[in-house]
């Protein structure tokens, strides 16, 4: 047993041992101190006289302050970057840290080396992570149009730059240090777009999945990929002679070799070795991000800048599952909460506008970085315009092509810690950068309409398409959003109710709709059962059940499967745009309780949005049958009709149901007292009268279609019509939001879920002792622009006295 000297100092003598039987007594000197730090409250220390106690302090002050300046500045609009940036300037010599007191306690000189270690980690870390999330081939797809943008927006400002640079030539003392830097490295840098900063930029603003989003993330890689091209082309050109050309070749292209060759290959057999559906081996997710690290310290070796690295690696690494994101997943949190704003708020401790002393220099620095978004703004402008897209849009795209974020600090960092930028150069593009993105971030956030497309001139002409303007003998086009297998069969069985036939033959868009996980881009492109197997196992089961229902219908329906994968939350946006492109009158999504609360938010905006009718299937019924052929299905439908928009749309869609021998269609008017008598009511009740006239017509020789009437003043009334329809239908049709009446206002605060409506929310949510299990409901909602429209046209006649009266 060994007891401490300063337990028994009676038995120690001058710091040797005494055996006393069988104990042996080892003497510490100070033994109070080694186990308690120097520093503690015990031994009157401070924690801020030890690196670990100032870093924390530092750590704690830095994310306390930045989540206040982003707390104050969010309703503005304001990003991240430019709130951790302004978080630093407050805590660095320009607020804050001109109180030497303050300075000395939380960022003394001799105890910033944790600091100032973590913030290069969090650049690195953040550049592998972003470029684990790049999907490269999404991205090209899109640039065989996006290219002329992204070659535009690098030419026109690097020329120029470099013609900037030959006017000012022999005037370098009164230009500033800035124009110290050779003109071929001034016009690499400055027309340089970073594809990590814009994509992290349309992520933040929700702006990933629209058009714009899509063309200036495709643009910005293929600025960035010509920049790198350059500067290898340049750097092995600028050799004197054949050995030294060939071992800067060898250094720069090197590493670039190895990767693919060795890494490249290791990582798809990782892949192939993790069973689906599984996730990849923990040892293989640290090994690559240690390989992050590893590929940082090479290229800060080889190219004296650490980015490069992570970001060449993260390339290679496929996007989504199971690698890509299960990396993502891991590591993004900390990345982007943590590591990442260090880097920011080192930037910002290192901002020091006393140090912009001379008005000439800034004037003139100010100048050239004005020329620069200038010539940028512009040269993708013409481009822009060369592709058709609308000035405004343009314009927008011109901007945004102008961000700055890690990679240009980064830069002007090193320029700084190399002696070739001073201090009040780098404070000025600093405050230039936090300005821009300031003032234009929240500019695009609020100008931009996602639902406005980038070539349409008018867009209000988009907002056209219905059931009711679809003619009942041609083609019915129809866009189907699905979200897992356990849709498939529900959405199969309502194509055969729509009625296919030589006559009125179906085509189908089908998407499978995938939530965008570990990766960047959004995308929506066509898939093939027949090609290479997608990584997604369950695409290929739900569109070859697709496409076999389709076989079998000998041609009646053709069916265009997609994959799209993107967030929910703008999801909406690459649907719209799809419909619009396909001319589509009609969308049907699933209704699924157990993710109410993910897609309730894209069901709204998509029903918003959306150029056409939009119909949610909540499914019960409609199930598949045991051993059933495409001729083998039968489907009992009702329709229940109480006015408006909405229910006539869904009219529209029972007339056609109507013609398919194995549907029996019931109609059921619900007649409501009379609220008012305004134009607008008048107009709906004769459209209505309409409608119905025009069905009863079409159907009068039919013997499957049944049409009755019942009235309702209450909504305990109408509770007890529903109440009847327990296990006669297979399918319940209704208006999203019908003619309001006396039951639906004393409904309303019954209502859950908003998207469904009403009588649609009642439907859905019925508890299962009261209504059939085996019940489907398909709400339809008429598209809302054509709604303002006939409005705007109809307001100032009089239904009483105009030639409306006469309308039936």
């Amino acid at each position: 047993m060994s007891i401490a000297c300063n337990e028994l100092p009676g038995l120690v003598k001058n710091g040797s041992f005494v055996n006393v039987d069988s104990c042996s007594i080892i003497c510490i000197p100070n033994f109070g101190r080694v186990i308690m730090n120097n520093q503690s409250i015990f031994f009157g220390g401070s924690p801020m006289d030890s690196l670990f106690g100032v870093f924390m302090a530092q750590a704690i002050l830095a994310f306390v302050v930045s989540r206040l300046v982003y707390f104050l500045l969010r309703p503005l609009r304001q990003p991240r970057i430019v709130c951790n940036i302004l978080a630093g300037v407050i805590m660095g010599p320009s607020v804050l840290g001109r109180s030497k007191t303050f300075t000395d306690l939380f960022f003394p000189k001799n105890q910033l080396l944790v600091f100032n270690t973590l913030a290069p980690l969090g650049a690195a870390f953040y550049t592998f992570i972003v470029a684990i999330k790049m999907d490269t081939s999404v991205i090209l797809r899109t640039a065989k149009t996006a290219w002329v943008i992204g070659l535009c927006s690098y030419i026109v400002p690097f020329a120029v730059i470099q013609l900037f640079c030959l006017l000012i030539d022999g005037e370098h003392d009164e230009a500033g240090p800035i124009m110290d830097l050779s003109s071929f490295f001034l016009a690499l840098s400055f027309s340089t777009t970073y594809f990590p900063i814009i994509a992290h930029i349309m992520e933040e603003y929700d702006l990933m999945t629209t058009e714009l989003g899509r063309v200036v993330m495709t643009s910005a890689l293929l600025n960035e990929f010509f920049t790198h091209t350059i500067a290898t082309a340049a750097n092995i050109v600028d050799n004197k002679n054949f050995v030294s050309s060939f071992q800067s070749s060898l250094i720069t292209i090197g590493p670039i070799i190895v990767v693919f060759i060795a890494v490249g290959p290791a990582i798809q057999l990782i892949i192939k070795r993790t069973p689906e559906g599984k996730p990849v081996h923990e040892f293989y997710t640290n090994a690559l991000m240690i390989g992050g690290l590893i590929m940082g310290f090479v290229s800060d070796y080889v190219f004296g800048y650490v980015l490069p690295g992570p970001l060449l690696l993260g390339l290679i690494i496929p996007d989504g599952p199971p690698l890509g994101s299960t990396i993502v997943e891991k590591y993004e949190l900390i990345t982007m909460e943590i590591l990442l704003p260090f880097f920011f708020i080192k930037i910002g401790l290192e901002t020091d506008v006393t140090s912009v002393k001379n008005l000439e220099y800034f004037l003139f620095t100010l100048l050239f970085t004005v020329i620069c978004f200038v010539a940028k703004t512009v040269g993708t402008m013409v481009a822009a315009s060369y592709l058709n897209i609308r000035v405004e849009n343009s314009f927008l795209i011109g901007i945004i092509m102008n961000f700055r974020g890690v990679f240009e600090l980064s830069l002007y960092e090193y320029l700084v810690a190399n002696k070739a930028m001073d201090q009040g150069t780098f404070t000025i593009l600093v405050i230039f950068s936090i300005l821009f993105n300031g003032v234009f971030c929240p500019f695009i956030n609020i100008i931009y309409d996602p639902q406005v497309r980038l070539i349409n001139p008018n867009p209000n002409t988009t907002y056209l398409r219905t059931l009711q303007s679809t003619p009942l003998g041609s083609e019915l086009h129809v866009l189907i959003s699905i979200y897992n297998e356990d849709n498939v069969h529900g959405f199969i069985n309502l194509l055969k109710a729509f009625n296919p036939n030589s006559v009125t033959p179906i085509s189908a868009d089908v998407i499978h709709a995938i939530e965008l996980v570990g990766q960047n881009t959004p995308s929506l492109h066509p898939y093939s059962i027949y090609g290479k197997r997608f990584k997604n196992n369950t695409s290929q089961k739900i569109f070859l059940a697709f496409m076999n229902y389709a076989k079998n219908s000998n041609g009646l329906v053709s069916i265009h499967p997609f994959s799209m994968i993107a967030p929910y939350k703008t999801m909406d946006n690459i649907i719209c745009n799809l419909a619009e492109d396909r001319k589509v009158p009609l969308i049907v999504i699933p209704f699924d309780k157990k993710y109410k609360n993910l897609l309730s938010g894209f069901n709204s905006r998509l029903q918003g949005n959306a150029p056409c009718t939009v119909g949610i299937l909540v499914q019960k019924g409609l199930k598949a049958r045991a051993n059933s052929s495409f001729n083998e299905f039968s489907c009992s439908l009702l329709l229940l009709f109480i006015g408006g928009e909405d229910d006539r749309e869904a009219l529209a869609l029972a007339l056609r149901m109507s013609k398919n021998p194995d549907v029996t269609v019931t109609l059921l008017r619900v007649i409501s007292p009379k609220q008012s008598g305004n134009n607008m009511e008048i107009l709906e009740k004769n459209l209505d009268d309409l409608s119905i006239n025009e069905f009863l017509e079409r159907n009068r020789k039919n013997s499957w279609v049944t049409y009755n009437e019942i009235v309702a003043n209450s909504s305990s009334e109408f509770l007890d019509v529903l109440r009847s329809f327990e296990d006669n239908y297979d399918l319940v049709m209704v208006g999203k939001n019908p003619t309001k009446t006396q039951f639906q206002i004393e409904m309303v605060q019954w209502m859950e879920n908003q998207e469904l409506g009403v009588i649609g929310d009642l439907f859905a949510s019925w508890k299962d002792s009261y209504y059939s299990r085996n019940m489907s409901i398909l709400i339809i909602q008429h598209c809302r622009k054509p709604n303002q429209f006939v409005i705007s046209m109809y307001t100032s006649v009089d239904c009483n006295t105009g030639p409306l009266k006469s309308i039936v």
